[in-house]
């Protein structure tokens, strides 16, 4: 498999205690040179160039990073250090979108957390996928609920190479009633594309497929308007294959208990944030791949 060339950022000068303007108020940490979005590759290292910055009176005691994981950090500058260098390797269990935190701790032990860098980590793929392709495993205990209100219920994906979503399917509960609408978000809840074209009751097909970057998070729901809706409690555990074809379904696994599934939910036509018990809501996109 081919291996894109380890990226390495050129770090630029900065006097200490000079923030750059796009930089937080301190205590802070920040990156130069790795913008969001950017795509690396698995196995490959890629070398950080950050700066931590303290406040008046209570300056930095050490920086710490975590790759993905906000619960758990790793010290890789110390002793009021605030120009900071640190190889970081993403590993293949971290294929897909991933955040880098970085965590300021300051003399007082006062300390702030925030996101440093949204990038995504996957690998340049050429074997042969055959679609339009779909992500829905048979559900373990499909049932229906109602919840008298309209809803958004969704999947939460990434796609492994170059594709186009041209549809969103959802199965299991009785069609919706007048407005069902199928959607497509993206990660920081910008609606991308919307479509109430339906060929037959649970299909929705966009007027123009909608391109998808590989390894970047996409969330593909409908709204249901009469609150009736499909779902399968408890359904993305260790034994559900979370790839099929392209398709990944992703969630939070460092959240606590059943962690975060892939499964998604909220109030109709807005962004669906809210996960519960690991659940499937019996929704998948129709993904056509665009390259190798």
């Amino acid at each position: 498999m081919r291996r894109l060339a380890a990226l390495v950022f050129a770090l630029p000068l900065l006097l200490l205690g000079q923030l750059p303007a796009h930089a937080a108020e301190p205590p802070t940490a920040w990156l130069d040179g790795l913008p969001d979005d950017t795509l690396v590759t698995a196995g490959q290292p890629i070398t950080l160039h950050g700066h931590s910055a303290g406040v008046p009176g209570d300056g930095v005691k050490y920086t710490e990073l975590a790759d993905g994981d906000p619960n758990h950090y790793l010290v890789i500058a110390g002793a009021g250090q605030t120009d900071w260098t640190y190889t970081l390797t993403p590993n293949d269990w971290q294929v897909g979108p991933l955040t880098i935190w970085g965590r300021v701790v300051l003399d007082s032990f006062r300390t702030v957390a925030l996101p440093l860098a949204h990038i995504r980590v996957g690998y340049p793929r050429t074997d042969p996928v055959t679609c339009p392709c779909s992500y829905l495993p048979a559900s373990k205990s499909s049932g229906v609920y109602d919840e008298h209100h309209p809803m958004e219920l969704g999947l939460k994906f990434f796609v492994d190479r170059p594709s186009t979503i041209t549809g969103i399917t959802y199965y299991g509960a009785a069609p919706s009633t007048g407005g069902t609408v199928g959607h497509l978000w993206s990660t920081d809840g910008t609606l991308v594309a919307t479509t109430t074209s339906s060929p037959d009751p649970f299909h929705f097909t966009f007027d123009t497929p909608v391109a998808l970057k590989p390894y970047a998070t996409y969330v593909a729901a409908y709204t249901t308007t009469n609150g009736l809706y499909a779902a399968s409690p408890g359904f993305f555990t260790s034994d559900v294959p979370r790839t099929s074809g392209p398709i990944t379904a992703i969630g939070n696994p460092y959240a606590y208990g059943y962690g975060e599934g892939p499964g998604v939910y909220g109030n109709g036509g807005q962004y669906p944030r809210a996960t519960y018990n690991v659940t499937s809501y019996e929704v998948t996109p129709i993904v056509v791949p665009t390259g190798g």
